[in-house]
């Protein structure tokens, strides 16, 4: 099984033709947490790093740091000059039981990739 940094080239090689051509403004990423537990929201968040974001070091896998490392990335990240557009979602118990955990994750995604695309008009 290829490790995720094989993967990575390829990606940003997609990314860059793809942003390249002017159809595109970037790529959002998604994600969301609240899965697997029984009870609780789930809460999506969605970016996008703006043509003109500054470089970050030390972004990484948010379980592998300290909390302390987490806040400061947190405190960079959602700065106004840090050229990323973020948005999160939360979808309660209520919609969850309505709609089931799969599509609650998907829809609170969804929500939140949309409101990082309003940022860009």
């Amino acid at each position: 099984r290829p490790k995720p940094q094989e993967k990575s080239p390829m990606s940003r090689e997609m990314e860059s033709v793809v942003t390249a051509s002017g159809l595109w403004r970037g790529v959002v990423g998604c994600d969301e947490a609240g899965r697997g537990p029984l009870a609780g929201p789930v809460v999506g968040a969605a970016c996008l790093l703006l043509p003109t974001h500054k470089v970050i070091k030390d972004i990484m896998d948010s379980k592998k740091l300290a909390e302390k490392k987490r806040e400061e990335l947190y405190t960079v990240l959602t700065a106004p000059e840090s050229g990323v557009l973020w948005a999160t979602t939360i979808v309660d118990n209520h919609r969850i039981d309505e709609i089931n955990i799969l599509n609650a994750a998907l829809e609170s995604m969804r929500l939140s990739a949309e409101k990082v695309a309003r940022q860009l008009c």
